[in-house]
């Protein structure tokens, strides 16, 4: 039986990778991990909600009320910008920002949307919404109750549509590709609208929640199952609001959730925690890793990782970077494996 080979295990906190290198969080300060795990250690300390917004060349963090921008490739670091104490900040990107504070009623906020260029507010609102974006010219928003979807003019806050959704309240993912937003709702539809109009183009019912997005591909990807054997595996063309794939695993015991699974051009890669026996009377909390073949649809492997303790079989969401898994469990331990031959690019 074939069996992961793990070659490092470090108390250390992942935050993020790219082709080159890991970010890691170890004592409050970040760190970059290479691809010979050497550790490059920068003088900034800083927690993980400090984190604003992670770019393959950069990130910006905000400690007290500056945010910093840190360039990866010689670790410089930059004062970006400078806020008044008690705001949330969301960086929309380089040019434009939001800043948010609560006021006085409860779930509601101040908006502030603001030019970094122009040094200048261009719109504010007062809102029980929330903020959600997936793209540098997209502004989206719900409410708390997820009962109201719409969009949002950039530059001055017009509202360009609104969808309403108080029968089935917007849950799971949400996801941008082509001219389409693909959402998911409580009900488990899983719904595709126009970006420009808001217009609903297709909706398919009984799907997963969260959805994977292949690389090099449009194809959405995602395992719901329980301990009881009961799951279904789904690939969806959003384009057109077709399902590809839409099947069963027989014998498969292992609780999983969509979105802490994660997805390469080849192989969808799942977590579960709980392990069944088959009779739906018993079920244990062992941590499995298991891998799926996207040209074949079938599981190619599952392996146990971990041991059995209930805080640190909680493994978080992995991470795969060259050819390597990153897994970091409940105890705060980043566990790094080697992806079996047949399994990699």
């Amino acid at each position: 039986m074939m069996k992961l080979k793990e070659i490092e295990k470090v108390t250390y906190n992942l935050i993020k990778t790219n082709s080159t290198f890991s970010l890691i969080g170890l004592d409050n300060e970040i760190k970059l991990l290479d691809n010979d795990y050497q550790i490059k250690k920068l003088t900034i300390r800083i927690m993980e909600n400090q984190l604003k917004k992670i770019e393959e060349n950069q990130l910006f963090f905000q400690v007290e009320n500056i945010i910093y921008k840190l360039i990866f490739s010689d670790l410089s670091v930059s004062v970006f910008y400078t806020t008044t104490a008690n705001k949330d900040i969301w960086i929309f990107n380089e040019n434009y920002i939001f800043e948010a504070e609560r006021t006085e009623n409860r779930r509601e906020y101040k908006f502030d949307f603001l030019s970094i260029k122009e040094n200048k507010v261009l719109w504010s609102d007062v809102s029980m919404i929330r903020f959600y974006s997936k793209s540098n010219e997209l502004l989206l928003f719900t409410d708390f109750l997820g009962n109201v979807f719409k969009k949002r003019n950039i530059y001055n806050g017009l509202e360009i549509w609104s969808l309403d959704f108080s029968q089935n309240r917007v849950n799971g993912s949400v996801l941008l590709i082509n001219d389409k937003i693909v959402f998911s709702t409580t009900n488990q539809d899983l719904i595709g609208v126009e970006i420009e109009t808001g217009k609903e183009l297709w909706r398919l019912s009984n799907c997963n929640l969260h959805h994977q997005q292949q690389p090099n591909t449009n194809y959405l990807v995602g395992l719901s199952a329980n301990s009881f054997g009961d799951n279904f595996y789904q690939v969806i063309d959003p384009i057109c609001g077709k399902k590809i794939i839409d099947k069963k695993f027989e014998n498969f015991f292992y609780e999983t959730t969509p979105n802490k699974a994660c997805i390469t051009e080849t192989h969808y890669y799942f977590i579960s925690n709980v392990f069944g026996d088959g009779t739906g009377t018993k079920s244990e909390r062992i941590t499995h890793l298991g891998c799926i073949n996207l040209q074949t649809h079938d599981i190619e492997w599952i392996e146990k990782v971990g041991n059995t303790s209930e805080r640190q079989s909680e493994y978080q969401k992995p991470e795969i970077n060259n050819n390597k898994i990153y897994l970091l469990d409940g105890e705060q331990t980043l566990h790094i494996y080697e992806i079996p031959v047949q399994s990699r690019l």
